[in-house]
């Protein structure tokens, strides 16, 4: 019986050709687009949650007022990670990083390369965030002069050599700094809301740039057993301790925790940035597509059901 279907439909295909190319065709191409926008959403919504304890994950947000204006951002001081670290035993690890936003010029072997994404942190990110090391000495990361490259950064600078123990140096300030590699990470996956090609020591920035300047993005991973409302309810306490009762009552200062998981769609700003009305906009776009396709499928083949009509009553 199967074959005999499989004859009809192939011979109706044959007869009626413009008729098969538009109900097929009109059918293939709603189809192929809704799916096209279903795994934009799916990749939109798959932001930063490749990481193993993204639900303990939160990104320190400084709310204050200067000169009669509000100020709200990610930016902390660079010495908060360690304060907050030493004053709080919610949390179990906190990590600060400073992007320059600009790209960096690399010298090796008497040659220079410019490099984007380089930031300067501690190892600390390594216990926070999910970035699997390729290869490398895991207790010795990001000492004094040393540096962890991505395996593509790697490939780039030193082409199929080992990278391990290479030297190459970088414009610090007014000086030109030495450093060894001794780790190379994995590439950062794409739906990460901060990327980076190469880490350097935090260290390296003492005396170059101010640590006191709000110009670092501090993160800290909570402990299992711990709650995040009562941690916040402790920053009030920890904000007049670490920066005075008068800096406090002059700025209105005030600390927030920000989930890692909503930092990519957040209003706070971020070197990648989605925005949700896209993908509702862009959801409800697809199941239009998807019905309008079949109900405009369903409408030619109830169509032309009816020329079949007396071979639907002989069977």
């Amino acid at each position: 019986m199967f074959n005999s279907y499989l004859k009809i439909a192939l011979r109706i295909l044959r007869q009626q050709k413009a008729y098969a190319f538009i109900n097929i065709f009109g059918l293939a191409v709603g189809i192929a687009c809704c799916l096209l926008i279903v795994l934009f959403v799916q990749h939109e919504l798959s932001y930063d949650r490749h990481h193993e304890r993204g639900d303990r994950i939160y990104r320190v947000i400084t709310d204050r007022i200067s000169g009669n204006m509000p100020i709200r951002g990610p930016l902390s001081f660079g010495e908060l990670a360690l304060e907050i670290e030493k004053a709080l035993p919610d949390v179990q690890r906190a990590v600060r990083i400073k992007n320059f936003q600009n790209s960096t010029l690399i010298k090796f072997d008497g040659e220079f390369v410019s490099v984007e994404n380089v930031l300067y942190t501690d190892a600390s990110l390594f216990d926070i965030f999910s970035f699997p090391l390729v290869r490398g000495d895991v207790s010795r990361l990001l000492e004094q002069n040393s540096a962890v490259l991505t395996a593509s950064i790697a490939r780039k600078l030193f082409g199929e050599d080992d990278p391990i123990g290479k030297v190459f140096y970088v414009q610090v300030g007014k000086a030109e700094e030495a450093f060894v590699v001794n780790a190379i990470a994995r590439d950062v996956p794409g739906n990460s809301h901060f990327t980076f090609t190469m880490l350097l020591p935090f260290q390296t920035l003492y005396g170059v740039t101010s640590i006191n300047n709000n110009q670092f993005w501090t993160y800290v991973l909570l402990r299992e057993d711990h709650s995040v409302d009562v941690l916040e309810g402790k920053l009030p306490v920890f904000a007049r301790q670490y920066h005075g009762e008068d800096y406090i009552k002059h700025y209105n200062f005030r600390y927030e925790l920000q989930p890692l998981n909503d930092i990519y769609f957040g209003n706070e700003y971020a070197p990648n940035k989605g925005d949700e009305r896209y993908i509702l906009i862009f959801s409800t776009i697809a199941l239009l597509i998807l019905l309008t396709a079949c109900a405009n499928f369903m409408n030619l083949a109830i169509a032309r059901s009816f020329k079949r009509s007396k071979e639907v009553g002989v069977r």
